[in-house]
């Protein structure tokens, strides 16, 4: 441990709480380099500045303050880089702002290089499974941590996976008609419309079922499949009426009453081609089925 560490951990660790521990440490400058400098601390729930002294040449391991900016005060936390240069970019719930740099050649301290990553990845940790954690009594009354599990519970109380199939295989059928209809109106079938029923099913389970566990899912892939072979069989009867000359009514009567008909009219218009749009739209139908879950704000 160089003097600079020594002299961040004396003063920065005296405003961590006891689980607390830090995961990187950089040199940090503001402004030019006759600025102020600072050694840099991220934890799981702050960034930690102690700002020593410096002159152009760079810092020295002079304590002059330390202050830290705990991540329930933060509002956005943004990065930009051009080669060696750093930038972190942090807007602050009561309408200041920072803007820090960090030369990642210079090795003032070990963990340099990998700062900024550490410092995301806390951040956003932070924000996903808590929601202004109380550190102290001073939190305003009624805030408290509110992890991610607790919230997708309480999602699970309001999903319901038999509407949402219901939504799916209503929104099978009306997929499978548009599909048949705008490939009479081109005059060919398109594969990519297969994505399109993957889509539109996946979200009329999503929006109807409200479901986050992996049954919703599973239950879009499906739909979705079976959507496209649906409307490949639309398309397969319509070809067939025109071939014997009989109305499509009459064909789909035979088809329902024949099903291995169906399936080997099904096949007769399959392509190599369609596995690869099955796939998306199973893929598109079992994504869009289940409903994000973040911690309630």
């Amino acid at each position: 441990m160089n003097e600079f560490e020594a002299l961040f951990h004396q003063h920065g660790e005296t405003l961590l709480n006891a689980e607390e521990r830090f995961e990187a440490v950089a040199r940090l400058y503001s402004g030019s380099w006759s600025q102020k400098h600072f050694i840099a601390g991220a934890t799981a729930m702050r960034l930690v500045l102690v700002e020593v002294s410096g002159s152009t040449f760079g810092p020295r391991s002079d304590f002059v303050t330390v202050r830290d900016i705990p991540y329930r005060e933060v509002d956005s936390l943004t990065t930009s880089a051009f080669l060696n240069q750093k930038r972190i970019f942090i807007s602050l719930r009561s309408g200041g702002t920072l803007n820090l740099g960090l030369n990642s050649l210079l090795r003032t301290v070990p963990s340099q290089a990998r700062f900024i990553g550490a410092l995301r990845s806390r951040y956003e940790d932070f924000k996903l499974n808590s929601v202004y954690a109380s550190e102290s009594g001073d939190e305003p009354e009624g805030v408290r941590a509110l992890d991610l599990k607790a919230a997708r519970e309480e999602a699970r109380q309001h999903q319901r996976l038999g509407m949402g199939i219901l939504a799916g295989a209503v929104a099978v059928v009306l997929a499978a008609i548009i599909w048949v209809g705008i490939t009479l109106a081109m005059g060919y079938q398109i594969g990519w419309m297969a994505i399109a029923v993957g889509i539109l099913v996946g979200s009329a389970i999503r929006l109807v079922g409200r479901g986050v566990d992996r049954s919703f899912g599973v239950a879009g892939a499906l739909l979705a499949l079976f959507g496209c072979m649906f409307g490949n069989v639309l398309w397969a009867a319509y070809i067939f009426a025109q071939v014997a000359q009989v109305p499509l009514t009459d064909t789909l009567a035979i088809l329902v009453r024949e099903p291995s008909l169906a399936f080997e009219l099904m096949l007769g218009t399959f392509d190599l081609s369609d596995v690869t749009f099955y796939t998306l739209a199973a893929f598109s139908g079992f994504a869009l089925a289940i409903r994000d879950v973040r911690p309630l704000r």
